[in-house]
């Protein structure tokens, strides 16, 4: 007769994480050449005002963006948003255009209340006023985590003139995808009256085959993929360690029938 066993693998990957583009001290929103439409800052900063510059900006297929901004007024100004917890990367637009001078206009910006950019000097850095501007890409100092609170932050303190700031952008960072998964069958002996006995990797043991009785201790392997795609393998004799991989993509819940022969 013919013993079967299906174990089922739930594997899981993160969540997929939403990505945020905010255009802020705009009044309408904007959809980007990479057509990334970009919102509105609404409810989502505690104090500051906003300008609208009318020169062209240097620098970037999607002047909008950097046109308008928010600046902050008295107090620090803090951007607030509400996110699943996992870990995002923060890009921060600007383009200076206001003062025109290096050292007019300085300030510090801190993600999740960590210091992201000190003394920070945006004509300097630019180079010229009405000049695209993006912090972030590549500098691990935007990579931050979120809590289960939710809560990602992101706070404007003045220096020189007042702090501000033209967009915002957050993305998600995806995690590592899990190895593969892994079945590893382990017998010994070869001969008549063997008692054979398999493992998974995970320590499972499958239910033992006796060689004397049985007469054969292999063991058939199907594992059929979410596409439909059947994968099999076959385990024989007892004299050996097998090791099996599979690829099992993220986020599925696979059957994996496991037939031993009596």
């Amino acid at each position: 007769m013919t013993r079967k066993l299906l174990l089922l693998f739930l594997l899981c990957a993160s969540a997929v994480h939403a990505q945020v583009h905010v255009r802020c001290g705009a009044s309408i929103p904007y959809t980007d050449t990479n057509l990334v439409t970009w919102s509105l800052d609404s409810g989502l900063f505690n104090s500051g005002n906003s300008f609208t510059a009318a020169q062209p900006i240097k620098g970037t297929p999607d002047q909008p963006l950097f046109l308008t901004e928010r600046y902050a007024v008295g107090q620090p100004m803090i951007y607030t948003f509400t996110l699943s917890a996992g870990n995002y990367h923060v890009n921060l637009l600007f383009s200076e255009n206001y003062v025109g001078t290096k050292g007019a206009r300085i300030f510090d910006v801190k993600i999740q209340g960590a210091t992201a950019l000190k003394s920070f000097d945006i004509f300097a850095t630019a180079g010229a006023s009405f000049t695209a501007l993006i912090m972030g890409p590549g500098n691990a100092a935007f990579d931050v985590p979120v809590t289960s609170t939710g809560k990602l932050a992101i706070e404007f303190d003045s220096i020189v003139q007042n702090a501000k700031i033209d967009a915002i952008e957050i993305l998600p960072i995806a995690a590592a995808p899990p190895p593969p998964l892994v079945l590893t069958f382990a017998g010994s002996g070869a001969g008549k009256g063997i008692v054979a006995t398999f493992f998974l990797a995970n320590g499972t043991q499958v239910p033992t085959c006796n060689q004397a009785v049985d007469g054969d201790c292999s063991l058939d392997i199907q594992v059929t993929l979410p596409d439909g795609t059947v994968v099999t393998g076959k385990v024989g004799g007892l004299s050996l360690v097998k090791t099996v991989t599979l690829p099992i993509p993220q986020t599925q819940t696979i059957p994996i029938l496991l037939v031993m022969s009596q």
